[in-house]
């Protein structure tokens, strides 16, 4: 059995076209080792509303400003997934073995570390929310 998976390594310039915006795994697609596809594609569509709130004239304009709002975030996530892959992904015993241990170690001594890994992901927050991002 065989099941391809296809990321995007390196980040679209936009992800919009005139009046048209690309959203979840279309505009971003990444490997699913941070379970996060649908989340990022849910993010999108709250910040491409948000940017979309006023009138339709200005669709241009907002689907502008939506790239410009989540290019950098996605880009990260898809690049902290893919090497989350790699490692997850690894076949060289020497090396699955120190990864193991490693983990092992981490989760027993610093699960803090874990956090610290994954704090990106849980650190977003909507347009117009007045809590800052947890640190």
């Amino acid at each position: 059995m065989r099941s391809d998976v296809w990321h995007v390594d390196t980040p679209l310039p936009a992800y919009h076209k005139g009046r048209v915006a690309l959203l979840g795994d279309t505009a971003h697609a990444m490997t699913p080792n941070l379970a996060q596809g649908a989340c990022q594609a849910i993010e999108d569509a709250v910040v491409l509303a948000h940017h979309a709130s006023g009138s339709m004239a200005y669709v241009p304009t907002a689907v502008q400003s939506y790239t410009a709002s989540r290019r950098s975030r996605t880009a990260a996530l898809v690049q902290r997934s893919a090497q989350l892959a790699e490692a997850v992904q690894n076949e060289s015993p020497v090396l699955t073995g120190l990864r193991d241990t490693a983990a092992g170690l981490v989760g027993k001594v610093a699960p803090w570390q874990l956090a610290r890994y994954t704090r990106p992901v849980d650190d977003w927050r909507p347009p117009g929310d007045p809590r800052p991002a947890r640190r």
